[in-house]
């Protein structure tokens, strides 16, 4: 008979050498004592639920009076360690990629769309998940310090992220011993309603300072106060001549539309002509995008010149015309918005342009650009056109938000349509074929990489591996004729396009991995043993990589004189590659990687005579000019900084050389008093003079660089300076020395060459020559 305990379960006999099988160490059903479910008061206090038999209640709430009710999702338990688990995760996001390309995987939001779009039910738990994981990050938002607001010019608090290129800027320049005076950002400019604001007179080409050259022309004759406006009459001309006005929008189709695409040329020129015979009864949205058309080509070269007052007189209409147009869901309203966003964009009012974008997608959305398969009673060619500006809508706004690290308004891959189809709208003489699908895609990763942009400032560098990886399998799987390899042969119009859709391609993955870059720099200027991973490693190289091609992209873009630096974003992609290139300078300095540093330094120098240039275009607008300056004048000083940095922490020892040439001196001395095969202590003694003059010829060479780099130092002034902060005037004076030294050994070994040359010649009647 069983002794055991009364309530144990009764002993098992053993299998295998065990007390039980794994079956049989399960609890019993009658013996078990976990709930079915758990109620929420229960749950938040962490204790167990129990409810006595007959009750509705359990025993705490029935306690205190509460009601039991179950709302929130019993937890999920995960079976697997962590590495099956990440593991798991990345085969499904292997196979999500796989079957649906467009969907960002690493975004939560991305993913329920797509859920949503194939009707597929997304449990509770998860959305309760990403409610909660939204809140901590939330949290984890509010604490970070990095983040800040800064000054505009008119006083006014302005948001920008930590993922900003201002902020690494600021970093940067933090990094090679700069200083900032304030946090003021001088591309939020004035007022634009100010009449102040908006005139710019030809500034002097090297005017040395951060600011943006806005300047007060109080004097203009359409002054008017800040805020008013005007009451305009749309009948009125636009004050200028019938041919310089036909002639300013033929410049704006060929070097404005083509890279900010919003408005079609024949029904532009077709509404032209209407207004003309009737005036009053054009639409205002339509006659402020005409304004600006005029506005923005006035600044590009053409065979009329176009005085600065007019611009004046122009914007004051447009403003006033902004007001009507803000109430009015057309796309006419967008096409005018976008167009005045640009203007404001490169006249230094960056603020008011993000603004007018923003309202130009609400509008957007109002009109349904969204939905490009709506049931609209259309033409074709209108269809194409709203899908063409919605997209440079996306674009311009995308720009601007991975410039600004700020939250987008179009901030999902739903909201994009179809790509326009090219021959509706007549730009198969601008683009090469299927050029703008492939554009399309490419903003897309631009819109994905700002998603990510935050989370690259961290540790956590996934999502932008991820980015990474689509941006190469883009650039993989691109046509032949859009590749780089074919661009001097194309049609001329055809290669400013497609160099920069290579240039947008090399900007999003500089952008995406330059922060990899930033850590890699900061790890080497830490103490030794300091270490990071290898794929922070791999990205810092991508991103120095992009850097140098971004750059070279653009200066082959200047070298076919097709550089915009007065319209678009060429200085902007400019100024983002030389941040780039002088931060890889200083990782390659850190490394003792003199070779890559000195070939990136003159790519760094080619640069900056490109925006030397461009800065002498007294037409090129504020917000260029800033940018080209920050090139010029703050990497400048950068160079000088990083040539010292070469001569403090190269192993290029100046004693190292001078030994060399030591013993190269002596060699040289020895060789006349052994010339001709005379013998020493009765031995033939024979000299390589063939091999000497090969040394000579090498240091010279070496006296000759380093007689330049001690030039280029003690030529700057700004240098001397920086000399100063990292205490680098012993390591100058030495520099002086070894090239006093190199160059005097350098005589005296091609005094003894001749000499010992003129005794051979004498001696054995020939008439070799050692050099």
């Amino acid at each position: 008979m069983d002794q055991s305990s009364p309530g144990k379960p009764p002993h098992q006999p053993q299998v295998g050498g065990h007390e039980r099988s794994n079956k049989s160490r399960r609890v019993p059903a009658e013996l078990r004592q976990r709930t079915e479910h758990s109620c929420d008061r229960c749950k938040s206090r962490k204790q167990k639920c129990s409810t006595w038999p007959g009750e509705t209640r359990c025993r705490h709430c029935l306690k205190y009076g509460y009601d039991c009710v179950v709302t929130k999702p019993r937890k999920q338990r995960s079976y697997g360690s962590p590495a099956v688990q990440e593991s798991r995760v990345a085969i499904l996001e292997s196979l999500v990629k796989r079957a649906m390309p467009e969907v960002d995987t690493s975004n939560m939001e991305s993913l329920l769309e797509m859920g949503r779009s194939l009707k597929v039910s997304i449990p509770d738990g998860v959305r309760l998940g990403l409610f909660r994981e939204a809140e901590i990050e939330l949290d984890n938002d509010t604490s970070r310090d990095d983040e800040q607001l800064v000054q505009d010019l008119q006083g006014q608090s302005q948001y920008i992220g930590r993922a900003s290129s201002y902020l690494f800027q600021m970093k940067l320049r933090a990094l090679v011993g700069g200083r900032q005076k304030s946090r003021q950002m001088y591309l939020f400019g004035p007022n634009p309603t100010d009449s102040h604001a908006n005139h710019e007179t030809s500034p002097s080409p090297h005017t040395g300072n951060d600011q943006t050259d806005i300047v007060d022309i109080s004097s203009t004759a359409a002054a008017t106060t800040p805020g008013s406006t005007l009451s305009i009459d749309i009948t009125d001309p636009p004050h200028t001549d019938e041919m310089v006005t036909s002639s300013l929008v033929r410049v704006f189709f060929e070097q404005v539309n083509a890279d900010f695409p919003v408005l079609h040329e024949a029904t532009f020129l077709e509404t032209i002509e209407e207004w003309r015979r009737s005036p009053s009864h054009a639409d205002p949205a339509w006659f402020c995008g005409f304004l600006c058309v005029l506005i923005l080509a006035r600044r590009l070269p053409s065979n009329l010149a176009v005085a600065s007052e007019y611009e004046s007189h122009w914007w004051l209409r447009i403003q006033s015309l902004l007001s009507k147009i803000l109430f009015t869901s057309s796309l006419a309203s967008i096409q005018a918005l976008l167009l005045a966003a640009l203007h404001l964009h490169n006249t230094g009012s960056r603020d008011t342009c993000w603004t007018l974008t923003g309202a130009a997608a609400r509008i957007g959305f109002a009109i349904g650009l969204h939905r490009d398969r709506l049931d609209v009673n259309i033409t074709p060619l209108a269809r194409e056109m709203r899908k063409r500006v919605w997209w440079t809508l996306y674009s311009f706004e995308q720009v601007q938000v991975s410039s600004h690290d700020r939250p987008s308004a179009l901030d999902s891959i739903k909201h994009l349509g179809g790509a326009s189809r090219e021959s509706f709208l007549d730009m198969g003489m601008h683009v090469p074929p299927e050029y703008t699908v492939w554009s399309n895609r490419l903003v897309a990763l631009l819109g994905a990489a700002c998603r990510v942009l935050p989370e690259s400032t961290n540790s956590s560098y996934m999502g932008a591996a991820g980015l990474l990886k689509e941006l190469s399998l883009w650039r993989a799987a691109l046509p032949k004729h859009l590749s780089t390899k074919l661009i001097d042969s194309m049609p001329p119009s055809f290669q400013r396009p497609l160099i920069l859709l290579h240039v947008q391609y090399h900007y999003t993955t500089s952008l995406i991995s330059r922060n990899a870059l930033l850590a890699r720099f900061m790890s080497l200027s830490k103490s030794e043993g300091c270490s990071i991973s290898e794929s922070v490693v791999s990205m810092a190289d991508v991103c120095i990589e992009s850097g140098r091609l971004l750059s070279q992209l653009l200066l082959k873009l200047d070298a076919m004189t097709k550089f915009n630096a007065t319209t678009w974003l060429d200085t902007y992609y400019l100024y983002s590659a030389v941040l780039v290139l002088t931060l890889s300078i200083m990782c390659d300095v850190r490394q003792d990687k003199l070779e890559l540093a000195f070939e990136s330094q003159r790519n760094l120098s080619r640069c900056l005579s490109l925006s030397t240039k461009h800065l002498a275009n007294p037409m090129v607008p504020s917000t260029m000019r800033r940018w080209l300056s920050v090139v010029e004048t703050r990497h400048r000083h950068s160079i000088s900084t990083i040539t010292l940095l070469l001569i403090k922490d190269s192993k290029m020892q100046i004693s190292n050389i001078l030994s060399v040439v030591a013993v190269l001196a002596g060699v040289a001395c020895a060789a006349p008093a052994e010339a001709g095969g005379r013998s020493r202590g009765g031995q033939q003694q024979n000299v390589n003079y063939a091999e000497i003059a090969q040394l000579v010829q090498r240091f010279g060479n070496l006296r000759n660089s380093v007689l330049g780099q001690i030039q280029q130092i003690t030529g700057d002034d700004a240098t001397t300076r920086i000399a100063g902060q990292f205490n680098l005037g012993e390591p100058i004076q030495r520099l002086n020395k070894a090239a006093n030294e190199i160059n005097s050994a350098i005589e005296t070994i091609q005094s003894k060459l001749q000499s010992a040359q003129s005794e051979y010649s004498s001696n054995e009647g020939g008439s070799k020559n050692f050099f």
